[in-house]
């Protein structure tokens, strides 16, 4: 009878009246006095079952929507549950409730990111192993390697000390995720999750309210803030590779042979398939400042014993971290990187490297990956960042190319890291 009378009301139409006019009013005063005598239910969280061999249903974001705000939970039969409730964009994650109502036995981290967004990562790792002694931690790594994930994050993490697991997923890019990071297909890492295993993909707040990606990754797990915004850790094995101490050397010799200074060169980027085009112009003329160059971006450029590129048919990432980290302790103030925004943004936040970085994309979102070691080049102001810390290029400085992207004349780029550097 209830849903008869509805659809004869809502086929009248009050209900589609324009707000301030008669039938507006008398739609309002009809619906106080129906709720009056039939209240409507509270409203019910979606609660999806995490748990090893049940098929799953992941949320699927919207940035049309009102967003989510989630909870992990667990129930008294040791089901582990994902509560959702449509309230904001943040996620919240409150482990300590979980925690609190059942015998957890685990917490299994779902990974679907970049190298660099593995590295922003690492003091929440940190935080959660001193938070919860005696519960471990697992990490589940995508195998692909597309826009959203990188699978060379296993060479990374498995050093990392506060890892004690890690499983491998086939994750995939859909459509959904394409629209929003977070829609990442992760339904296999569900399905290999043990019994009473906290399951949490590694989500963090991404708008412009986000003052820092280490702060966001707090919030979301339910952590109090630090005082300051701590710097990334880079874990790697005791002893580096063979191919890496032999490059090294070759380095630290042309250093010694009358070398100004090391300059680490990586200007291409994966996530938006960018190759800066000038980069033989800047090696060239680095060189012929007396630097020594190391470049992770091939070359066509060939300067005799200061140009060494990274061939990466040879050498994996973690080699060319290692590398850089050797080269820092080795050369202290003498070396720093020029890059664009890439994975060494991170790198050179975690072993305290001066990086002079091209912002090549116009992203609201970058002043939250910036760390005091950085010096932006960018083509507008970006009032997050000291004014110290970023240069705005004059429109005559810079191009706009196809992909939309930004090619900053080499010589101002060269000229920006003189003055920044001061080697």
């Amino acid at each position: 009878m209830l849903r008869l009378l509805k659809n004869i009301y809502l086929r009248i139409g009050f209900h589609t009246a324009a707000s301030g006019t008669l039938l507006h009013g008398v739609h309002a005063r009809l619906l106080k006095m129906f709720h009056l005598f039939f209240p409507p239910p509270p409203p019910v969280a979606r609660q999806i079952e995490i748990r090893a061999g049940i098929p799953l249903t992941r949320p699927l974001w919207s940035k049309k929507s009102d967003g989510y705000t989630a909870y992990v939970e667990g129930t008294d039969s040791g089901y582990i549950y994902w509560d959702v409730h449509k309230l904001s964009d943040r996620v919240v994650f409150d482990i300590d409730r979980a925690v609190a109502k059942m015998e957890v036995k685990g917490i299994a981290l779902i990974f679907f990111m970049g190298l660099g967004d593995y590295i922003f990562t690492t003091p929440l790792l940190t935080a959660l192993w001193h938070k919860f002694p005696g519960i471990p931690l697992h990490a589940f790594i995508s195998t692909a390697t597309d826009k959203n994930n990188s699978a060379l994050i296993k060479d990374l993490i498995i050093h990392n000390p506060h890892i004690d697991h890690i499983h491998f997923y086939d994750g995939q890019r859909t459509e959904d995720s394409v629209q929003d990071w977070r829609n990442y297909d992760y339904t296999e890492a569900l399905k290999k999750v043990p019994e009473q295993f906290l399951a949490i993909p590694l989500f963090y707040g991404y708008d412009t309210s986000v003052r820092h990606r280490v702060y966001s990754l707090f919030d979301t797990f339910s952590l109090a803030r630090t005082a300051h915004v701590l710097p990334p850790e880079i874990h790697l094995s005791a002893v580096p590779a063979t191919s890496v101490s032999l490059f090294f050397q070759r380095i630290m010799s042309a250093l010694h042979n009358g070398g100004r200074g090391i300059v680490f060169v990586q200007l291409d980027a994966r996530s938006t398939s960018y190759v800066y085009p000038y980069i033989d112009v800047i090696v060239d003329r680095l060189v012929d400042l007396g630097f020594v160059v190391i470049s992770v971006t091939p070359l066509t450029t060939n300067k005799e014993n200061r140009v060494f590129v990274v061939d990466f048919t040879q050498f994996k990432i973690i080699d060319s971290i290692h590398l850089l980290k050797m080269l820092a302790d080795a050369a202290g103030e003498k070396i720093a990187l020029l890059t664009v925004t890439s994975v060494f943004g991170s790198v050179s936040a975690g072993l305290g490297i001066r990086n002079v970085q091209m912002w090549h994309a116009d992203d609201e979102m970058m002043p939250t990956m910036w760390y005091p070691v950085h010096h932006v080049i960018a083509r507008r102001d970006y009032p997050a960042l000291p004014q110290e810390s970023i240069t705005v290029a004059p429109p005559s400085e810079y191009e706009i190319n196809s992909s939309g992207l930004v090619d900053y004349r080499a010589d101002f780029v060269v000229d920006v890291f003189l003055k920044v550097v001061g080697l």
